[in-house]
């Protein structure tokens, strides 16, 4: 039965609430048992239908076509199954329709995509429905579209003045009509290898951009990723990826407990080990957002990458990691070169926040940065600085238990930016970095956060929103600190007190168990220890 049909009956002749649950084809064995046993469980509450997810680039399939067979036909709940079109073939999706209906299903969710790079891509809605129709094999499927509305009205450019000073004001609204995201977020997916000395203590998905949409999920904060991956690329991710064909996905080596300096800066070893394809211009949508932010781990953002993103991002964060990563051409050693020296100098008085750890801050003269753009400084444990042409402003940290540093700086980032579009002054939103900052310290790879802890965190960034709106007083700018910013901080402490269990259920899990050694793959990456905060 169609799904539409099945809604519409119940809604007109039964005036019923509509739910459906949603599936994500997990990566082991294990949890493939575990899935059937609460599917079997959940749809005694009755769902009008389940949605069962596809993987980037057709990687889970085979598990997602099995698990929407057992959900048609041997647990009799009506099956949507979604379908990807991100980088394929007609035939690749030629092919999924014939074994949908062998399976006896008739709802697919096709959610935008394109085929691959160098072929015409999907633009609009009626392009690929129209090639779908071409190869339904005359089965009378409802095939439902999540992609782009054929008819797109046109963008305005919102004015180069629409940051206001960093200081005791916020980000004045965006004039965009079109863009149906608020945020841009630039950087490749990476495969992390996390190891002391010499021995492998865990393998996580990597990348500034899956610790940044983490906390973006988090604080229901709507995005679009561009990231790119290779076909060995071993994560479900919310956010699908471009997947090339020809490269592998980007792998860092992290080793801690060697070359520790005496300035106790480095506790590790950075290595890239494979590299991704970089991030072109073309690759970019062509839509306006909010705010923008180049967040590249392995050099996989150009320059002229970055002057798309100012031209199509009313405000651009960057992550100076993104400029000055540079790698050895024999062993793949991370190291920093200067600033001016990065080839995206001439772009700092189009940006509006560059965000750099104590130590990248040396490879760039912040009392002169500070004159084109916003800089905020982390400092791990000590919090982080902003300075911007008048001013500078210390922001408090939050106490944490450090276990790992890799992505502490990428989540605060990723709070810095919610605040910033959920309106908070400027200082306000780096103390939201530094929250979950302190968060991600203490576990090891992506963080799972308590959902009532995360409850408590919305509750307290609305009514300090209210609060900095309600008061008639209009802050000066030069002011250090908005009224109410320390109340801000030890509401934020108070909740961080109150909870501090991990979410006990996950749509996936993204620490895998560890293959034998020699079949290690190579994966790893860093986010640089950044347990602080930035704007």
């Amino acid at each position: 039965m169609k799904v539409i049909d099945k809604i519409r009956a119940l809604v007109e002749e039964q005036n019923k609430v509509v739910f459906s649950f949603e599936y994500f084809p997990p990566k082991t064995e294990d949890v493939v048992d575990n899935l059937f046993e609460r599917m079997d469980r959940m749809v005694a509450h009755n769902p009008a239908f389940c949605d069962i997810t596809w993987g980037t680039g057709g990687s889970t399939a085979d598990l997602t076509f099995d698990i929407a067979n057992k959900m048609q036909n041997i647990i009799f709940v009506e099956t949507m199954m979604h379908l990807t079109c991100t980088n394929m073939p007609v035939e690749k999706i030629d092919h999924a329709f014939g074994t949908i209906k062998s399976n006896g299903i008739q709802n697919v969710l096709a959610l935008r995509g394109g085929p691959p790079h160098g072929q015409d891509k999907f633009v609009q809605a009626t392009v690929p429905k129209k090639d779908l129709q071409e190869v339904n094999h005359k089965v009378c499927f409802d095939v439902e579209i999540a992609g782009k509305p054929a008819e797109t009205p046109p963008t305005i450019r919102a004015p180069s003045s629409s940051l206001c000073s960093p200081m005791g004001t916020t980000l004045k609204s965006s004039q965009t009509q079109a863009s149906s995201h608020s945020v841009l977020i630039v950087g490749n997916y990476c495969h992390d290898v996390l190891l002391r000395n010499g021995t492998i203590i865990a393998e996580t998905i990597g990348g500034a951009v899956s610790f940044i949409s983490n906390v973006f999920d988090a604080l229901s904060v709507s995005c679009h990723l561009t990231s790119k991956v290779g076909q060995d690329f071993k994560y479900s991710v919310r956010y699908e990826p471009i997947v090339v064909s020809s490269a592998r996905t980007t792998v860092f080596h992290a080793e801690f407990g060697v070359g520790l300096r005496g300035n106790g800066h480095q506790d590790r070893v950075l290595k890239r080990v494979e590299a991704c394809e970089p991030i072109h211009a073309a690759d970019l949508p062509d839509m306006r957002f909010d705010f923008g932010m180049a967040v590249g781990v392995g050099g996989e953002i150009l320059p002229e990458t970055l002057q798309r993103m100012v031209e199509i991002c009313d405000v651009v964060l960057v992550d100076i990691q993104a400029l000055i990563r540079v790698f050895d051409g024999n062993d793949g050693t991370m190291k920093l070169v200067g600033l001016k020296e990065s080839g995206f100098y001439h772009l700092l008085p189009r940006i509006g926040f560059l965000k750099a750890s104590g130590e990248e801050a040396l490879f760039m003269d912040v009392e002169e940065v500070r004159k084109w753009c916003c800089v905020v400084v982390t400092h791990g444990k000590d919090g982080c600085k902003l300075y911007w042409k008048d001013g500078e402003m210390k922001i408090r940290p939050f106490s944490a238990n450090q276990i790992d540093p890799t992505g502490a700086g990428d989540s605060h980032l990723g709070g810095f930016v919610a605040g910033l579009v959920h309106r908070l002054a400027v200082p306000d939103a780096a103390l939201l970095g530094n929250f979950f900052g302190s968060l991600t310290v203490a576990q090891i790879g992506l963080p799972k956060f308590d959902f009532r802890l995360l409850q408590k965190v919305k509750d307290e960034v609305q009514r300090r929103k209210m609060q900095y709106r309600s008061d008639s007083r209009v802050e000066e700018l030069k002011h250090m600190n908005p009224a109410g910013h320390e109340e801000f901080h030890a509401s934020l402490t108070a909740v961080k007190s109150m909870s501090t269990h991990p979410i006990e259920e996950c749509e996936q899990d993204f620490l895998v168990p560890l293959p034998p050694p020699k079949a290690v793959e190579q994966v790893s990456k860093d986010e640089d220890t950044r347990n602080s905060m930035l704007p």
